[in-house]
């Protein structure tokens, strides 16, 4: 009986040990192979960094070996595998071109790089880039064509105010996910396809056109763009609207719309509080026809006739032309003359 409890004691130290180095094995081996995934991202970044010509407000001195890649200038990694996510070199005034090891960093999902002096052209191994969601290089000096094999994960397109030529790639019409798309002050010819998504509807129409107008209106009285960081990364700049309608409207009108003096007439204390309320009143108006325009769903934007209605309504108020416009404006904006948002 003894022998035989030996026995087993002896076999389950035999099968402990093989299961304890299997474990040790693997847990070395996952950390082996993060070690180099975090290696290939390192040096990608370092050769992204020999194409940059001038660096005039040394954004890029971390990136050096002393220093984890993690700890990188606009360089943010995930926190399980210390993989390169984000590169965020936007405004840095750089000067060179897009590095084709740009293409190294799989695991990127969002590449800031507007507003630098970049050149040539958009490197095509952009394509490996299949988890990128995010793609912001405008204002910038690329030259060249669009790539046509961008990643069908792409939500945000983001090319404007560069020196690009060709046309807008067919391939686009394939990106499902594709919210946004930006193409202005470019050298491109050719019209708009046919197949790119105004919204849900996915061809081009009057609804399509309302809800591209629906949106600038809407970029024009906030300054923000459907692309900026407080909108893409919590809501759209749709639903950034409506949810500060009526009371918080103020709050995300540009402040630069409302720096008009006032005149002298206008001094006296309680005109100058009907003027306030006048602008409120105006600014909420037009906030709401942005938003009722820029409805997701085609059926439910509000047609063309009724946003020039709406709009010479606004106007009539902010000049003063009486009660009557006023009434008329706030029946249409809510909803009473109008079977549309």
């Amino acid at each position: 009986m003894l022998k035989l409890m030996r026995l087993i004691s002896s076999s389950l130290s035999i099968h402990m040990i093989k299961l304890l180095s299997l474990v040790l094995f693997f847990t070395t081996a996952t950390k082996v192979a993060c070690r180099l995934s975090n290696e290939m991202d390192r040096l990608a970044l370092l050769s992204i960094k020999e194409l940059i010509a001038e660096d005039p407000l040394g954004s890029l001195s971390s990136w050096n070996s002393s220093i984890d890649l993690c700890k990188w200038d606009g360089v943010t990694c995930s926190r399980k595998h210390q993989r390169v996510v984000v590169l965020d070199l936007r405004g840095k005034s750089l000067r060179g071109t897009m590095s084709p090891f740009l293409g190294n960093l799989s695991f990127l999902r969002s590449l800031h790089l507007q507003e630098n002096r970049f050149q040539e052209k958009i490197p095509l191994e952009l394509y490996r880039l299949f988890r990128l969601q995010h793609l912001n290089i405008s204002i910038n000096s690329l030259q060249g064509e669009i790539p046509t094999n961008l990643s069908n994960s792409l939500g945000v397109i983001e090319l404007s105010f560069n020196d690009l030529v060709g046309k807008i790639p067919a391939s686009f019409g394939s990106l499902s996910k594709l919210t946004y798309l930006g193409l202005f002050a470019n050298n491109l010819i050719g019209g708009i396809p046919p197949f790119l998504e105004y919204g849900i509807g996915g061809r081009t129409s009057t609804e399509g056109d309302v809800y591209s107008y629906g949106i600038l209106l809407l970029e024009m009285l906030t300054g923000k763009r459907p692309t900026n960081e407080l909108i893409t990364s919590r809501q759209s700049l749709h639903v950034f609207c409506k949810v500060a309608l009526p009371e918080r409207v103020m709050e995300i009108v540009d402040s630069r719309m409302l720096l008009e003096e006032p005149t002298e007439a206008e001094n006296d204390a309680q005109k100058e509080r009907v003027r306030q309320d006048k602008i409120r009143e105006c600014s909420v108006s037009l906030v709401r026809i942005g938003i009722a325009c820029s409805a997701e769903s085609p059926s439910e934007r509000m047609n063309i006739k009724d946003v020039i209605i709406g709009l010479m309504t606004v106007k009539e108020v902010f000049l003063g032309v009486g009660i009557h416009g006023r009434r008329q404006m706030r029946m249409r904006l809510t909803g009473e003359g109008t079977s549309r948002e």
